[in-house]
């Protein structure tokens, strides 16, 4: 897992994410559970492609994460090996490997953010099903 400070801005966080992921990625917003040994996480997805997502941890639930360090090690605390199970639909679920956290966000504000890899890239149909939920 590493930790990187990305530029902010919209159009820098593009280009600090852009290459990682092969697949054509769609913006979506919707609200998704992380699940892991200790409990469940809330996350919002920024952008989504059949092998990876982009997602924004819930303000709420990393509010004594003050620095990215402490960030990195609360995530740490949380999925030890890197393994994450992401609930995105109420019947999709994806096991998926956490590759990158970082603190950035769009208009200014610092929020953090988690970059991981299906271990099983989406089906086509399972990620049309995903855009469309929307």
């Amino acid at each position: 897992m590493k930790a990187v400070l990305p530029p902010s801005g919209e159009l820098a966080l593009r280009d600090h994410f852009r290459g990682r992921r092969n697949e054509l990625r769609s913006r979506v917003t919707l609200d998704v559970t992380l699940i892991a040994d200790a409990g469940e996480l809330a996350a919002r997805t920024i952008d989504v492609s059949r092998s990876g997502i982009l997602l924004q941890l819930d303000e709420s639930v990393v509010a004594n994460a003050a620095t990215l360090v402490e960030l990195t090690s609360m995530l740490g605390t949380w999925f030890g090996s890197g393994e994450i199970k992401i609930r995105l639909l109420a019947r999709l679920v994806r096991d998926a490997r956490l590759v990158r956290v970082t603190m950035g966000g769009l208009g200014g504000s610092a929020v953090p953010l988690i970059a991981c890899r299906f271990k099983k890239d989406l089906s086509k149909r399972q990620y049309e099903r995903l855009v469309a939920a929307e």
